[in-house]
């Protein structure tokens, strides 16, 4: 019998801490070891936090598992495969502590295969996050974010569904469900306010002035326009302008203006579409293909993009460069806001494609990035009580057979869009942990409503980049 392991991710590495706070520890093969920032997670790994001590966990699958202070965690199952639903598997050991999970790809893929084991108690994954505290004495508490658990007396098999907003409660051999409470979440509040070091917020500082910048810098390109296009909502996207000063292409050798997209006969047509080319370059927009078309059928709420080309003539030499870029109709910051600052949590989910390219620097190469069946880059936002976040996973391949594909959490919006700088877990051509730095930047389209997000992506491993645009509609 022979096996393929291309699609599964089991044994060996199958996630990382990537935050900590004061004696975190993890037990492996009766070896104590002490756990930092990046230490790699093994299966049958137990991570155990002191007195004032956390830990965020990540696994490749996306799920997220924050560990409170003197908590047991243990890692008894885990397989992750991509391509067959049936293989994934998850079964985590909740000692005493306290713990907030946010389930990923395998409770999305084989929910029935995803649990919590406390020794009195199973707690069964019906939606994406929850908060378990459990006690010396046994008894446990979930608390339900979004979605509903299952929690199961192990001695009796009785269960009770905890709905969100609800907390499933097991003591003395019996079960309840009562409503939420400030008290039942405070502890894991007051865990993840703490987490946030200042070069966190030192980082999303410098972004949100990098966001400002850009605007004053399409608010006087606009201004200096002669034609204005009407119900303008983005000009030149980010990707375009940050991809033309990588190739030193300068920014004002074109300017690509749009509205939406309609597909009529497979034949791609502008409403109120405006391309403007300067210093008699051959700068064009170019169109999607047939078969691309049809792939894309799907994906056409308020937004529009596609690919641009222009011939740049340097030194009497003539290069051809091909980039990408995404724009609509923005949805208004105050439908933003009201989610934002919503008393309730609100959670949207967006699937879509990506486009762009590959440019390897050991051969100078560019190598285009697929648009076809097997591309795909899903995004789930949350939002509620003055804040918001979001994660994402993502594959494709490019046309020389190249995969790439990971996953992104701990995403960060506000009501002029949403960024992530370096928090990608991924893989290219098979190999784990590959992409060494990423930045995901987008923005929210549609008028009355949030319809659809677009923006440009960058994922970069020792010797390649991964660059282009993604669009994707709301589910």
């Amino acid at each position: 019998m022979i096996l393929s392991f291309s699609s599964i991710i089991a044994l060996a590495n199958i996630g990382k801490i990537t935050s900590t706070k004061g004696e975190v520890y993890v037990d492996r093969d009766n070896t104590k070891t002490s756990a930092r920032v990046g230490f790699i997670l093994h299966i049958n790994d137990k991570i155990i936090t002191k007195n004032s001590s956390k830990a965020i966990l990540l696994f490749n699958d996306n799920t997220s598992i924050t560990i409170g202070k003197n908590s047991i965690l243990s890692v008894n199952k885990y397989v992750f495969d991509i391509k067959v639903p049936s293989n994934n598997k998850a079964t985590f050991g909740f000692g005493t502590g306290i713990f907030k999970t946010i389930s990923g790809k395998i409770g999305k893929l084989n929910r029935e295969e995803f649990k919590m084991k406390t020794s009195t108690a199973t707690i069964g994954i019906r939606g994406s996050d929850g908060i378990t505290v459990v006690k010396k004495d046994g008894s446990v508490q979930h608390s339900t974010s979004h979605g509903a658990f299952i929690l199961t007396d192990n001695k009796t098999g009785n269960s009770v569904l905890i709905n969100q907003g609800t907390t499933g409660k097991l003591y003395g051999g019996s079960l309840v469900v009562l409503p939420t409470t400030v008290k039942d979440t405070k502890e894991i509040s007051e865990l993840e306010e703490e987490n946030k070091s200042k070069e966190e917020k030192t980082k999303l500082k410098e972004e949100k002035k990098e966001v400002r910048k850009k605007r004053r810098q399409q608010r006087k390109r606009l201004s200096n326009e002669k034609s204005r296009v009407d119900d303008l909502a983005s000009t030149v996207i980010s990707s375009t302008i940050d991809q033309s000063k990588e190739v030193e292409i300068p920014s004002d050798i074109i300017e690509i203006k749009g509205y939406r997209r309609f597909l009529n006969n497979d034949v791609i047509e502008y409403d109120k579409m405006n391309v403007t080319i300067n210093k008699d370059t051959n700068s064009i927009v170019k169109a999607f293909d047939n078969n691309q078309i049809s792939i894309l059928s799907n994906y056409d709420n308020e937004s529009t993009w596609g690919y641009w080309s222009n011939d740049f003539v340097n030194d009497g030499t003539t290069t051809n460069y091909t980039s990408t870029w995404v724009a609509g109709m923005r949805t208004d910051e105050s439908i933003l806001d009201k989610y934002i600052d919503g008393n309730t949590n609100t959670h949207f989910d967006f699937a879509g494609k990506m486009i762009g390219s590959v440019y390897d620097f050991s051969n100078k190469s560019m190598d285009m990035i697929k648009l076809d069946s097997s591309n795909f880059i899903n995004l789930s936002f949350d939002f509620g009580s003055g804040t918001g976040g979001f994660t994402s996973d993502f594959s494709f391949n490019t046309e020389s057979g190249s995969s790439w594909n990971g996953s992104l959490s701990g995403g960060n919006l506000n009501n002029g869009g949403f960024f992530r700088t370096n928090n990608v877990v991924g893989a290219v051509d098979g190999v784990e942990d590959s992409i060494i730095s990423s930045q995901v930047n987008g923005k929210f389209y549609g008028t009355d409503e949030i319809k659809s997000v677009g923006g440009s992506f960058q994922f970069d491993t020792t010797d390649k980049s991964a660059f282009g645009s993604f669009k994707a509609d709301k589910q």
